[in-house]
């Protein structure tokens, strides 16, 4: 692995991979990104809090799926906002904004103690269209329709 610095809203390639690291609300400098095949693209949050500018970036983006985080519980509110994470209630909120109902969504950076907690709490706010990550599972966007690959 090789670490080289980037810039925020620079595009960047990987291999046959695109990326364009986005700047996040956190409490460390931190970066979402917008990763495309050149066929269909996907959005990553990274660590955030509420995501204004983030929405914005990705708002001409067509994605075929989204990933965002939500690190903790409902009753870790504090804490959550304190170093800048979402939880259920906040992810709902920053869902509202996302206006893209074909887009699948995954939630992702669950800290691990509150995972059964976090998605028991994201179904109670209605998310149904919400998935969490799965990990050993391969996920494969690369002809443009996002499919899960056992």
């Amino acid at each position: 692995m090789v670490y080289r610095p980037f810039e925020q809203g620079t595009t960047f390639n990987i291999g046959d991979l695109q990326f364009r690291p986005l700047e996040v609300n956190h409490k460390v400098p931190c970066s979402g990104f917008v990763i495309s095949d050149g066929t269909a693209s996907i959005a990553i949050t990274g660590d955030t809090a509420n995501m204004e500018d983030f929405w914005a970036a990705v708002a001409d983006i067509e994605l075929s799926a989204l990933m965002i985080e939500c690190a903790f519980p409902n009753e870790l509110s504090e804490l959550a906002d304190m170093s800048r994470h979402l939880t259920p209630i906040t992810l709902a909120a920053e869902l509202k904004k996302f206006q893209k109902p074909d887009c699948e969504i995954f939630v992702v950076n669950i800290k691990p103690s509150y995972r059964a907690r976090v998605l028991s709490q994201i179904a109670g706010v209605g998310l149904t269209n919400v998935k969490a990550m799965e990990i050993g599972t391969t996920y494969d966007w690369g002809k443009g329709l996002f499919h899960q690959v056992s």
